[in-house]
């Protein structure tokens, strides 16, 4: 049984939750958990996995995390000077930045999980120039040069890597998985319209951050409406005050047939999607660099038996298969996302067919069995002799 040491600054927040299932279902890998904060959640707890919750490790700015050298380095070296750790894997790139210290000290190997955000980091502009990220975006070179593995969710994430430096010999693919059994495909209602008066509903995520492209995705339902009557649209946030999120539906000029619907959970995000007829994914690219990170949300309606209508943006195009479970269309461009979500309202054929192609994609390519082997795989390779 091999052994990790795990690094992250938050274990169970809702947006990871999915690669946190990845690791639970690792059975054959015993794992030390290092992170700053931990959100207990008992379905994650399997024998062979240790927590160890650190209030210091774990601080915003990269060099806060190189000289937080408290439990979390203590209690590690304490450990791996008993029983040798096989390689050190951080959930995010701010993570990384800590633990490739670590690794470069007891020349151990890395594996380092790279998302939306930290790439954004390393792009910078007088636009989006931030403070808090400056020590981080500094650090990308060693933490660069210490990573073994790089692991991300799509291929534009790959080459934003490359163009900031690292190694693309070091960088794999890697599509977390969805248990389909989870999501009761007879519950969702995809095979008719739902909501008030059987009226057909829309479901959008996000808040009003400009990556999640919620303003678009509301202009193009407002134009949507000329066409097809009677549909309500819901909008899931994660947002405790939904008084700006208000705003922006109003000032995108929706005054009614809107709802918006607080999750604060993946499990509450799957409830309110199995009401609903398709989804919609308006993910853009911000001014700051930042990208939607709603592909889980897609995937989630997927595994409901919905179409979908996404943009090409991220790893969107990875879910939606343009005219088999869905429609892709450019960012921001807000006549042909109206075009294509009324032609999924206006037949609900479409809204039958193109869902079962949903649910059977993410069964066949996404299925949680599949991505644990192929993560399993590249684990193993970091467990042969060097």
């Amino acid at each position: 049984m091999g052994k990790i040491a795990v690094f992250c600054d938050e274990y169970l927040p809702g947006e990871l939750e999915y690669l946190h299932d990845d690791l639970r279902r690792l059975e054959e890998f015993k794992l030390d958990i290092y992170t700053r904060k931990f959100n207990s959640a008992f379905k994650f707890y399997r024998p062979g996995i240790n927590i160890y919750e650190n209030q210091h490790y774990g601080a915003v700015l990269s060099s806060q995390l190189q000289t937080a050298t408290g439990f979390a380095l203590e209690r590690f070296l304490e450990i791996n000077s008993r029983e040798k750790y096989d390689f050190i894997l951080a959930l995010s790139g701010m993570s990384g930045v800590f633990a490739s210290s670590i690794s470069s000290e007891i020349q151990a190997r890395l594996v380092v999980f790279f998302h939306e955000d930290d790439v954004a980091s390393f792009f910078v502009s007088p636009r989006n120039y931030s403070p808090l990220w400056e020590d981080y975006r500094l650090s990308r070179f060693e933490l660069f040069n210490e990573t073994d593995l790089a692991l991300v969710q799509n291929e534009e994430l790959a080459q934003l890597l490359q163009e900031a430096g690292l190694n693309e010999k070091k960088i794999k693919i890697y599509h977390s998985g969805i248990d389909t059994e989870f999501f009761d495909i007879e519950k969702s209602k995809f095979q008719g319209f739902s909501g008030e008066n059987n009226a057909p509903m829309v479901a959008m995520q996000g808040n009003t951050k400009p990556k999640y492209g919620l303003y678009y995705g509301i202009k193009a339902f407002m134009k949507m409406k000329e066409e097809v009557d009677s549909v309500k649209l819901l909008i899931i946030s994660s947002e405790k005050n939904t008084s700006r999120l208000k705003s922006m539906v109003n000032k995108a000029g929706l005054k009614e047939d809107y709802i918006i619907s607080r999750a604060e959970n993946n499990q509450e995000v799957i409830d309110l999607l199995a009401g609903s007829t398709i989804a919609v994914v308006p993910g853009v690219i911000s001014i700051h660099f930042q990208r939607n990170v709603a592909t889980r949300f897609a995937m989630a309606a997927a595994a409901l038996g919905l179409p979908l209508v996404g943009t090409y943006h991220g790893g969107i195009p990875s879910i939606i298969e343009d005219g088999v479970n869905g429609y892709l269309v450019p960012e921001r461009n807000t006549a042909l996302l109206a075009d294509r979500m009324a032609a999924l309202l206006k037949n609900k054929d479409n809204i039958y067919v193109m869902g079962k192609n949903s649910r059977a994609k993410m069964e066949f390519e996404f299925g949680i069995e599949r991505s644990t082997r192929l993560l399993i795989h590249y684990f193993n390779l970091f467990l042969s002799p060097q």
